[in-house]
């Protein structure tokens, strides 16, 4: 028959195709398992960004108390 496919080759097909299913399993996996191991990271990150934002508050707090020392200093 024309455009048949051997029996050959569509049981290697089929293998190709579950082999290749293995494989996305396989990636879908680990990619879940990486976004779980970063998930301490993405926490660190968070925590390091409000303590520079809380520095930046104390920076600018502790300018507005020095101030009028630096005015004495400079007169």
């Amino acid at each position: 028959m024309l455009g048949s496919v051997p029996p050959s080759n569509l049981h290697l097909t089929l293998l190709v195709n579950e082999d290749l299913n293995f494989i996305s399993e396989a990636r879908n996996s680990f990619n879940e398992s990486w976004k779980f191991m970063n998930e301490p990271w993405n926490f660190i990150n968070e925590c390091l960004i409000l303590v520079n934002e809380a520095l930046k508050s104390f920076n600018e707090y502790w300018h507005f108390i020095n101030e009028p020392w630096n005015f004495f200093n400079e007169s």
